[in-house]
């Protein structure tokens, strides 16, 4: 009998393992209010160990694991914006960095996105196949299918100029006789270029 179950449960605990494994996002946010945006100051931060620590001078701490290398690990003084859309799937979640006297930020970051989310301005994530790309309405651009292979896409958005990463992604793989809630989301990043800048920063 003892046999008989372990030999049942094995297939069902292999099953989701792997869907606990193909879960886990590359970039997670912690700290982001679903009611409402925060919009908050910090005085500096730095990266370690792949952790991105915030401390908001509204004194509720914000972080992000899974922070890219490639991406800056120390920060002066910002003002940050965090939000989180809910769904079943998980939190579609940004998180802003603006600099003390501009009034549109310069690095995004975005963990969850679903197909049809919006980036920035007005180019939206698309998925067809396994490709995951992005559209104004009027073009495509791909980002890529494998996110360590994925090349950086330049992109222009109100006259400046942005480079866009593919950092995550995640197509849930069919489980026949088992039910799921789960949908292609992918991790991005946004960096917007200095002026006179037009090569996007290396992965």
């Amino acid at each position: 009998m003892k046999r008989r179950f372990r030999r049942s449960l094995a297939p069902v605990l292999l099953c989701a393992g792997l869907l606990a494994a193909g879960s886990a996002p590359a970039l997670q946010i912690t700290g982001a209010d679903p009611l409402q945006p925060r919009t908050a100051s910090i005085a500096g931060a730095s990266a370690r160990d792949g952790r991105l620590q915030l401390l908001p001078d509204d004194r509720n701490p914000l972080a992000v694991d899974g922070w890219p290398a490639f991406l800056p690990q120390r920060f002066g003084p910002q003002r940050i914006e965090a939000s989180r859309r809910l769904h079943p799937a998980g939190p579609d979640d940004q998180l802003r960095f603006t600099r003390p006297g501009d009034d549109q930020p310069w690095l995004i970051v975005g963990s969850g996105a679903r197909r049809g989310s919006a980036l920035l301005g007005r180019w939206e994530l698309q998925l067809r196949g396994r490709l995951w790309s992005i559209s104004d309405g009027g073009g495509d651009k791909a980002l890529g299918v494998d996110p360590a292979q994925a090349l950086p896409v330049p992109v222009s958005v109100e006259g400046r100029r942005w480079c866009l990463y593919l950092l995550e992604s995640r197509l849930p793989r069919p489980h026949p006789g088992l039910a799921m809630e789960q949908e292609p989301r992918a991790d991005w990043a946004g960096w917007r270029l200095d002026q006179g800048r037009t090569a996007c920063p290396a992965r």
